[in-house]
């Protein structure tokens, strides 16, 4: 790297060191002059991220001072269970630098502060970078006028940990320096600008790292000396433990969470090539422009285009100028170097496969023979898979752009110097040189800010935060509930958030960029969440009973999350969602409404509703619908049939509220084996019971501790059924089974034969013996044969020979549908137990058979069960089919 051509850059005592900042301040107040109008009493940005980072500044305070808890876990939203912050956009740095602010300013203007905090010290940082390389001001200014006001920072101007790029010149300006003058106190200074970018978004530290690979690769690639290797290692070393310890306290919440949820900041492939540069748009200005902006709709129509934001468009100028610097001998050194840096990233910006036009030559990510950019293979190294848009790598080619248009235009200025004439003259084309480049550059990149709408918060919601109150918020609409499928505004995520700052309660939706998911968090999923996520996507109201169960559920509901308000603001709902919703409250809350006001509608629960004493769930009735209490793994095949878990474990949540002795009845279609029952609370083991063969109940009793932070009661029972142990449960290295469920109900139990493979249903639509021989390799094409030995004479005949003439080691899976006895011989026995059956069901009308054999087992060595009620096995051995759990607490009895 060419060394600076004015080495200690401003003069002591100039003027000079003031332009730079009248300069970008005049330019911003021109750019956004549409926002300055409430700038010293709203927030500026468009009202959905930039709601966010004003929770974000908040929360910030609240967990330090209000609460004296770590920010980096959030149980004020997802409530009452919480949510990580670790990989949130949490910018926890702008937090803190609002912190003796938040007494004095409402948080949009200081949210505003902070915009243009980052606009000037992004400017002011390509500038002293730009005129550290160059020496030259004037060339300098632009440099830094086209880092700062590019398309990229007008886009995510609402999102200000996505444009906090202003660290990035820093980190380069000071390597440059550490490079130059061998003083460890400039390398200290890139570890702290690198941890502050970490501070604001850990996503711009990956960029800073990358281009700092690139120049520490060219600066050793330029001096190949022993020398140099170790000056690298040196300024590097130092920068490596400056960032560490800088950030260590977040590098070990980011690892505990790791640790518990695995790396869910990383983005697929699929979701990442959604954020690629199409190759295209670098050269046509936006859609918006309010000067061209028609022609370039007509130009993308044309091309096959939307009309999306482009922010990857580089400039006509700026794109002249920067080739420029390539052909003049001065500056061809350090022109090469940034060009080298701005076409990598450029390359990486492409995403993981190439876009041109819209379309993709070379395939996409869902093809198998694509071809795949850079990018792709740089998520796969650990934390780089967090680049989810690769668009937004674009920030470093426009500081490319940035330097190389410096460098040309500070050889202009060496031209013209030359030239004679008084020093006023120069100065007159200087001042109009710089204010038509800045005119021009200005005019090309950004359209003109559009103002945007302020969100009013209610009195109403200043009405909550007086309330002393302890429980949840249930917010209506509650959107983590319709993530999946949204057809509501989603940025009323970030107003519902927004407004959580004006009422102070916890709540029990909320909005995270990056989190783990609902399992994972095991948040509790009720049927009333259920419910009111249908009405809001625009389900019609539920039926009379569906309100019944809503009704018999609803004290255990609220007090699984313990809500003790519940706020339905009709304002955030589409007309005909906000009319449903309200019918649908009324119906259900038999509660008169404590306020009403402003559209928005608010109940307070009595505390005599939130502390339920008995609970039931009838299995009978589950009907394929989120249980009030969740379930994990659970199947039901058709309505009506009891509930099975290949696992034979579940897991259950409980109101915090519960303590003390607890009562729980477990009943299950009555089996031929011993069943045991375990249940364990948070890890813990709390009792064991055992129920003999032939009974259809279960009981256990504990006493369960008291919740030490709000959070519901995870429990979970174990049932574990006592059959003979199966080489096939077992087997060994390379034998490993498919996951297997069956499900065997004969004609007075359900009438049912049901074989689950992988994700593969086998159903059974014919009477008799259903027993499908497995292909490993290919689960779908699997062969199943139905026969019918209660009435076809010939069947028993053809089930021995189907038998027979499988390959010796066959998996075969079996149950029985409707009735398959009453005709069945002898020699149809003898050859299901070359599979390895036990069961001999001559005589025993209507009997249920599952099995998981294998041809050329011994008798008994299958995975088997039978009955005259309902029977399952999985692969890992016996199903217990349920029917019901009770579950209750009870008072002034011992615990055994």
């Amino acid at each position: 790297m060419a060394e600076s051509a004015i080495s200690d850059g401003f003069e002591k005592r100039s003027w000079h060191r003031f332009i730079p900042i009248l300069f970008y301040v005049l330019v911003m107040g021109v750019v956004y002059q549409t926002h300055f109008r409430f700038f010293f009493s709203r927030g500026w940005a468009e009202h959905g991220d930039g709601l966010l980072y004003q929770w974000n500044f908040w929360w910030l305070n609240k967990s330090l001072f209000g609460l004296g808890i770590s920010p980096y876990h959030c149980d004020y939203i997802f409530a009452p269970v919480g949510v990580s912050l670790a990989f949130h956009d949490f910018t926890p740095l702008y937090g803190l630098l609002s912190l003796p602010l938040q007494a004095w300013l409402p948080l949009g203007v200081i949210y505003n502060l902070m915009i243009v905090f980052i606009m000037l010290l992004s400017a002011m940082g390509a500038y002293w970078l730009c005129f550290e390389l160059s020496g030259q001001r004037n060339a300098a200014l632009i440099g830094g006028l086209i880092y700062a006001f590019n398309p990229y920072t007008f886009k995510y101007g609402a999102q200000i940990s996505v444009m906090s790029v202003q660290w990035l010149p820093l980190v380069l300006l000071f390597w440059f320096r550490a490079d130059k003058r061998q003083k460890p106190l400039y390398a200290a200074a890139c570890g702290l600008f690198m941890a502050a970018s970490f501070y604001c978004s850990f996503n711009q530290t990956i960029f800073i790292v990358l281009a700092l690979l690139y120049f520490m690769t060219v600066q050793l690639g330029a001096d190949r000396s022993w020398k140099k290797l170790r000056s690298l290692f040196r300024s590097g070393a130092i920068l490596a433990l400056v960032f560490l310890g800088a950030v260590f306290p977040v590098l070990i919440v980011i690892w505990e969470q790791v640790q518990r949820f695995g790396f869910y900041a990383a983005c697929s492939p699929v979701a990442s090539e959604m954020g690629s540069v199409d190759l295209i748009r670098l050269v046509l200005p936006d859609a918006r422009h309010p000067l061209w902006g028609e022609w370039i709709k007509h130009i993308q129509s044309g091309l096959g285009l939307n009309n999306e934001w482009n922010f990857v468009y580089l400039g006509i100028l700026p794109l002249v100028l920067s080739a420029l610097a390539l052909g003049f001998r001065a500056t061809r050194p350090q022109a090469w170097s940034w060009a080298g840096l701005g076409g990598l990233i450029l390359l990486l910006a492409m995403g993981p496969t190439l876009l041109i036009m819209g379309q993709r030559p070379l395939g996409s990510t869902l093809d198998d023979r694509a071809l795949f950019l850079p990018f792709y293979y740089l998520t796969q190294l650990p934390g780089f898979s967090a680049l989810r848009e690769p668009r937004r790598i674009m920030i470093v080619v426009y500081l490319a752009l940035a330097v190389l248009t410096t460098l040309t235009l500070t050889r202009f200025s060496r031209f013209r110097d030359r030239e004679t004439g008084s020093l006023l003259c120069r100065r007159v084309v200087q001042v109009c040189l710089l204010l038509l480049l800045t005119l021009i550059i200005v005019v090309d990149y950004l359209p003109i800010p559009r103002s945007t709408p302020f969100l009013e918060a209610s009195p109403i919601y200043s009405w909550l935060a007086e309330r002393k109150t302890t429980g949840s918020l249930l917010y209506i609409p509650s959107y983590n509930l319709i993530r999946a499928q949204r057809r509501i505004d989603h940025y009323h995520e970030r107003q519902i958030l927004y407004l959580q700052t004006v009422h102070q309660k916890p709540m029990t939706t909320g909005y995270v960029s990056r989190r783990p998911n609902d399992n994972q968090l095991a948040l509790p999923r009720p049927f009333l969440l259920n419910q009111i996520a249908r009405l809001q996507n625009g389900a019609p109201l539920p039926d009379g009973a569906t309100f019944s169960r809503l009704l018999r559920e609803l004290p255990f509901a609220l007090a699984l999350l313990n809500v003790d308000t519940i706020v339905l603001d009709a304002d955030r709902l589409p007309a005909a969602s906000a009319s449903l919703m309200r019918t649908f409250m009324q119906r259900l809350l038999h509660l008169p409404e404590t306020k009403h006001e402003d559209n928005i509608s608010i109940w307070e629960i009595p505390a005599s509703i939130l502390n339920p004493k008995k609970y039931t769930v009838d299995f009978i009735h589950f009907c394929n619908t989120d249980p009030i209490i969740p379930l994990e793994q659970v199947k039901v095949i058709i309505p009506g049939s009891p509930v099975i878990t290949p696992e034979n474990s579940l897991r259950l949540a409980l109101p915090p509220v519960w303590q003390g002795k607890l009562e729980i009845e477990v009943k299950f279609e009555p089996q031929n084996y011993e069943v045991d029952l375990l249940l364990t609370a948070h890890g813990q083991q709390l009792c064991y019971s055992t129920s003999e063969s032939g009974l259809e109940s279960g009981y256990l009793r504990a006493t369960l501790p008291a919740s030490s932070n709000g959070h519901p009661h995870w429990i979970r029972i174990d049932l574990i059924v006592k059959s003979p142990r199966s080489i096939l449960t077992n087997p060994g290295p390379g034998q490993d089974l498919p996951q297997i469920v069956t499900y065997s109900a004969g004609m007075d139990a359900g009438n049912v034969g049901w074989c689950q493979i992988d994700d593969l249903d086998f159903v059974a639509d014919q009477r008799g013996y259903c027993l499908i021989a497995l292909n490993r390799d290919q689960p779908d094409q699997s062969e199943m044969n139905i026969f019918d030995t209660h009435a076809d004479p010939l069947a028993n005949d053809q089930l021995v020979e189907w038998i027979d003439a499988l390959p010796h080691g066959t998996i075969v899976v079996g149950m029985i549908f409707d009735e398959a006895t009453a005709n069945l011989s002898e020699s149809a026995v003898k050859a299901l137990r070359k599979l390895g059956c036990a069961a001999d069901l001559r005589t025993k009308f209507r009997w249920s058979h599952t099995f998981i054999g294998q041809k050329g087992l011994e008798s008994g060595q299958a995975i088997e069960n039978y009955g005259p009620g309902v029977s399952s096995v999985s692969s890992r051995g016996i199903v217990l089919p349920l029917t019901k759990i009770t579950l209750e607490r009870i008072e002034n009895s011992s615990t055994p």
